[in-house]
């Protein structure tokens, strides 16, 4: 009788353990999901942004060859592909509060899986996956200020604007100025 007691009792484990790993698998495609609404939002952002500074250069090189780019014809950014994730990286964050539109709680369950690290019970495997995710395990000094930054840097590798990653002291701008020295302490 207790061997067929243990029995059962091991088979209400391994079920329960399918059912834990089914569970997460299903919460991490709901993250897999939530950076790619993320991804897909800054794009569209980028695009709108991308639009107006291509009406903009259009309309102050206006009268000139269009062959040109107003000097020397040496347009970094002319014709060069742009990757599919340019100027693009999640920041690793899912706010506590962040609700699923089937109602999930993906914010809690990040939440949970930080815990768990920090405790030590998060499986390996797992956290390689969250890794690979991106995902950001220590929560404090995330700024706005730092958000804005990256997001503007990002902006910046995507539409090709040479002289804002000049290096400081680095001839730049139209106007001649350093580059570097005119944005340093800035971004």
């Amino acid at each position: 009788k207790k061997e067929a007691k243990k029995g059962k009792k091991g088979g209400e484990v391994n079920s329960k353990k399918r059912l834990e790993d089914r569970q997460w698998e299903d919460s991490y495609d709901l993250l897999l999901e939530y950076i790619e609404e993320r991804r897909k939002r800054f794009f569209e952002s980028v695009g709108k942004a991308a639009e107006i500074a291509e009406r903009a250069r259009r309309a102050s090189s206006y009268g000139r060859n269009s062959d040109s780019d107003g000097g020397d014809g040496n347009n970094a950014s002319a014709g060069r592909p742009k990757p599919a994730n340019a100027g693009w990286k999640w920041d690793g964050v899912v706010p506590y509060g962040h609700v699923t539109p089937s109602g999930y709680r993906l914010g809690r369950w990040v939440d949970r899986q930080r815990q768990a690290r920090r405790k030590g019970t998060l499986d390996g495997r797992r956290e390689e996956r969250l890794d690979e995710a991106g995902l950001r395990w220590a929560m404090f000094k995330v700024t706005p200020f730092e958000v804005h930054r990256a997001a503007l840097a990002g902006y910046v590798d995507l539409v090709g604007i040479p002289h804002a990653n000049a290096a400081p002291g680095e001839a730049g701008g139209k106007d001649g100025a350093p580059a570097g020295r005119r944005w340093e302490g800035r971004l």
